[in-house]
């Protein structure tokens, strides 16, 4: 509003008038200049504030920047030590696939090398059956001789009867020529009474009393030859009955040591029983091993990716770290430009320097957050990857466990085998040397056939004389019998004197026909005799060709056993490359024990170290918002800077 001066009453020149329009335009020069004074002094303070925010940013800024810095180097070193735990872990790593290769190839060679034992063994109990079956056949040849010879033996004492009876009639026989003689003797009395009638008859007696004696000497040598045959058939019996006695005793000898030699069929299939178990867990060994080998393979790669990892991320650090130099750098531009502002005359120019700076800022923690995000990520894949190789550790633990207790089952194995294989030899040497012992009794045995056989030759020769001298007492009776007759004639011719001639004649006729009787029945006995003795022979014969199956069949037993014997010697052979690959397998398993523990211990410690990485990261990440932040605000200070001119 114009303000209008009024006229003092009285006022009657102009000069008044221009004094006071003078005084009036001085103060409002002077209003003017205030208010100029007012408002730069006001637009002063306002550029001082703003200036004091950017320095209390820039510092703000500067200690971010620091504390990034530091914490970029915490996370660099942090890298560093991990990529060398994992180059451990990797070489850890490798130490254990190697160990689990050596006992995978161990456990390879105890399969080849127990696939040969098995074989061997199925040989060598194959082979213990069949000289199990020759023993048994011998044993039953031994049974069937006993019984063969025992029949001899029964046969043969079959003979002493029988030749009793043939000693009886012949006492029957030397009575007849007694009574014959003494008949002989009174024909020669009468004959002798009788005179010249006698004459004839006295040569009739005289002969038949020759004849008497050749009869009664024949029946005394049959006596004597009955006597040797009596004596010989008994030293037969006796020898027979030894011999049925020995073959029985070989019998249950065998018998039992058959037991024994099935005893060892039974431990060689045992042996290859427990063969197929070790077999068994040997087999399981070896994919275990491979397990083991696969998963330290996966291992492996993860550590390979947490290595990657490592190495990206120190690039990104390094990024970062020169990031935060430029940063820094620029903030102490920041700041010197804060101190600058305060006392600028160009205010324009200042906030623009300001606005560039800020623009610079934000695009180097753009720059910063960017690579935080890389670093983060990188962290997340090598968490991961970690925690994975965590689990597959865990997996190699119980894989190891596993082995251990697959070779305590391999030990138990090779423990139970070792005492089953001492047994079996142990049964087998004590069983071959019995055997051995009745194949020496058989032998003599057999040798003693020769003996008895020579024994029967002779009884059948004394038998064949019995014969002989038979025929002389026949002959001896037919000429007696017909001496009686003419005894006859002569008793005859002589007539009233020839009455006692005739009678003695009937006499000697009746002895002459008993005694031809007696000696048919000899005959028949003796033909008994020959027909004993030819079943005798053919039992012994038997019982001899019964024998020699025996021997041949305890020769083949024989033969098999030594197979068994080389078999076992193959075993034995064999066995030792098994204890030296089995040692080879519990040193891999005990080291690779050693390694996994160790290998743990760091996976675990690397998992760590990777999750305390993460938290460095997440800090950082959360710094480098705060940074960004505290440039957002610079970059606001100078849009109002510049907004303000």
């Amino acid at each position: 509003m114009a303000r209008r001066l009024e006229t003092p009453p009285g006022a009657k020149t102009g000069l008044t008038l221009k004094t006071d329009e003078e005084d009036i335009s001085k103060k409002r020069e002077q209003a003017r200049r205030m208010a100029q004074e007012k408002a730069r002094a006001r637009t002063l303070a306002k550029q001082q504030a703003m200036a004091e925010r950017i320095a209390t940013a820039s510092e703000q800024l500067l200690a971010g920047v620091e504390e990034a810095t530091a914490s970029a180097q915490e996370f660099a070193r942090m890298m560093t030590d991990l990529a060398v735990r994992m180059q451990q872990v990797a070489e850890m790593s490798e130490s254990v696939k190697q160990t689990a290769q050596d006992e995978s190839n161990a456990a390879q060679q105890v399969v080849e090398t127990f696939d040969i034992l098995y074989k061997i063994t199925q040989e060598g109990l194959g082979t213990m059956r069949e000289s199990v079956a020759a023993m048994e056949n011998m044993r039953a040849h031994l049974v069937e001789a006993a019984e063969k010879n025992a029949q001899s033996g029964k046969r043969i004492a079959e003979l002493e009867e029988q030749s009793r009876q043939i000693g009886d009639i012949v006492q029957t026989v030397v009575m007849i020529a007694d009574q014959t003689n003494l008949l002989a003797l009174n024909a020669a009395i009468e004959a002798a009474r009788a005179g010249e009638h006698g004459r004839g008859f006295a040569v009739v007696a005289d002969e038949v009393r020759n004849l008497a004696e050749i009869s009664e000497s024949a029946a005394r040598d049959i006596r004597g030859v009955v006597e040797e045959i009596r004596s010989g058939v008994d030293q037969v019996v006796k020898d027979i009955n030894q011999v049925v006695e020995s073959f029985q005793d070989m019998q249950q000898r065998t018998e039992h040591n058959n037991q024994g030699f099935q005893g060892v069929a039974q431990r060689f299939q045992l042996y290859g029983e427990i063969l197929a178990r070790f077999l068994d867990f040997s087999g399981q060994m070896d994919r275990t091993a491979q397990e083991v080998r696969s998963v330290c393979e996966s291992i492996a790669a993860n550590t390979d990716q947490i290595r990657v990892g490592c190495e990206e991320s120190t690039k990104a650090v390094t990024e970062q770290s020169k990031a935060l130099a430029e940063v820094n750098q620029a903030t102490h531009e920041l700041a010197e430009m804060a101190d600058e502002l305060k006392t600028s005359t160009n205010v324009n120019k200042s906030a623009e320097e300001v606005a560039a700076t800020s623009e610079q800022l934000s695009a180097n923690i753009e720059e910063i957050s960017s690579s935080a995000s890389e670093i983060v990520s990188s962290l997340s894949q090598m968490t991961n990857a970690a925690s994975l190789s965590e689990k597959d550790v865990q997996k190699v633990v119980t894989l190891v466990h596993t082995s251990q207790e697959l070779l305590a089952k391999m030990n138990e194995c090779i423990t139970q085998a070792s005492q089953t294989l001492g047994e079996l030899q142990q049964i087998l040497t004590d069983s071959r040397q019995a055997a051995r012992a009745v194949w020496r009794d058989l032998r003599e045995c057999i040798d003693s056939y020769q003996g008895t056989n020579s024994s029967i030759e002779t009884l059948e020769e004394k038998i064949r004389r019995i014969e002989k001298i038979v025929d002389t007492i026949e002959n001896v009776s037919i000429q007696t019998n017909m001496l009686a007759v003419n005894g006859f004639v002569e008793a005859a011719t002589a007539g009233e004197h020839g009455r006692g001639f005739s009678v003695v004649a009937g006499d000697i006729r009746n002895l002459a026909t008993e005694s031809a009787e007696n000696a048919d029945k000899i005959k028949d006995l003796v033909r008994d005799l020959q027909k004993q003795m030819s079943k005798v022979i053919a039992d012994l014969g038997q019982s001899e060709s019964v024998s020699r199956q025996a021997d041949e069949a305890i020769g083949v037993a024989a033969k098999k056993n030594d197979e068994v014997e080389e078999s076992l010697a193959q075993i034995t052979h064999q066995r030792a490359q098994v204890g030296k690959a089995v040692t080879d397998i519990r040193n891999a398993v005990e080291k690779a024990e050693k390694l996994v523990e160790a290998l743990t211990e760091m996976i675990t410690a690397g998992f760590a170290e990777i999750q305390a990485a993460s938290r460095t990261a997440d800090e950082q990440a959360r710094g480098v918002a705060e940074l960004a932040n505290s440039i957002e605000e610079i970059a606001s200070i100078a849009d109002e800077l510049q907004a303000g001119q």
